[in-house]
């Protein structure tokens, strides 16, 4: 599903020869596809576009990114999307991305895009939100909903999915994402009423 991050090591001689930057990335509000990298020692963002390219980072990370040709630069979409439970398979998720990228943006239009090739620094932190239940009756797995929009839906493993169901939950993102998996993985830590 997502291309594997790079070591390190490669992403800090990248950085050097000028092949990667360096920077802080900022998830937009209004559409879960799209986000920007504020690069570290530089007045520039660099827009990101797409699951592949946003690469499991999330609000805040320190990120490697690589510009894309000049040629493939795009420019933030003007629809608002909000992820579905639906649109969580792979399949919708490719068919989202082409659709955004087919509209061919006029060259005046269009800004510095890349693709993110690493973490440097991971800004994790607890998140709040809500469990939506799996509609398969045994599974452990659900999706979590964070209250902040720039947050990703996360898959959640739990047992006590018809407990925590009506509850605000507190959630951290263990260290075990998995390139190949649609969702981050969270773990429970504590839950409230209402």
């Amino acid at each position: 599903m997502y291309p594997e991050h790079l070591p390190l090591s490669t992403i800090q001689r990248g950085i050097k020869t000028g092949k990667y930057l360096q920077g802080s990335y900022m998830a937009s509000r209004e559409n879960y596809l799209e986000a920007n990298v504020s690069v570290h020692d530089q007045d520039r963002m660099i827009f990101v576009q797409g699951h592949q390219n946003l690469n499991r980072a999330v609000k805040d990370d320190i990120v490697a990114i690589e510009l894309l040709p000049e040629e493939e630069w795009s420019c933030p979409s003007s629809m608002v999307l909000e992820e579905t439970e639906e649109k969580a398979d792979e399949d919708n998720m490719e068919i989202e991305e082409k659709q955004m990228r087919k509209n061919k943006v006029p060259k005046e239009l269009r800004q510095p895009t890349g693709k993110i090739v690493g973490i440097i620094k991971r800004n994790w932190r607890q998140y709040c939100g809500i469990l939506q239940p799996s509609a398969l009756k045994e599974s452990t797995r659900h999706i979590f909903t964070p209250a902040d929009r720039r947050i990703p839906r996360i898959r959640i493993e739990t047992r006590q999915a018809h407990d925590l169901a009506s509850q605000r939950i507190v959630v951290a993102i263990d260290l075990s994402l998995n390139a190949d998996c649609n969702h981050k993985l969270l773990m429970p830590l504590s839950t409230s009423l209402n």
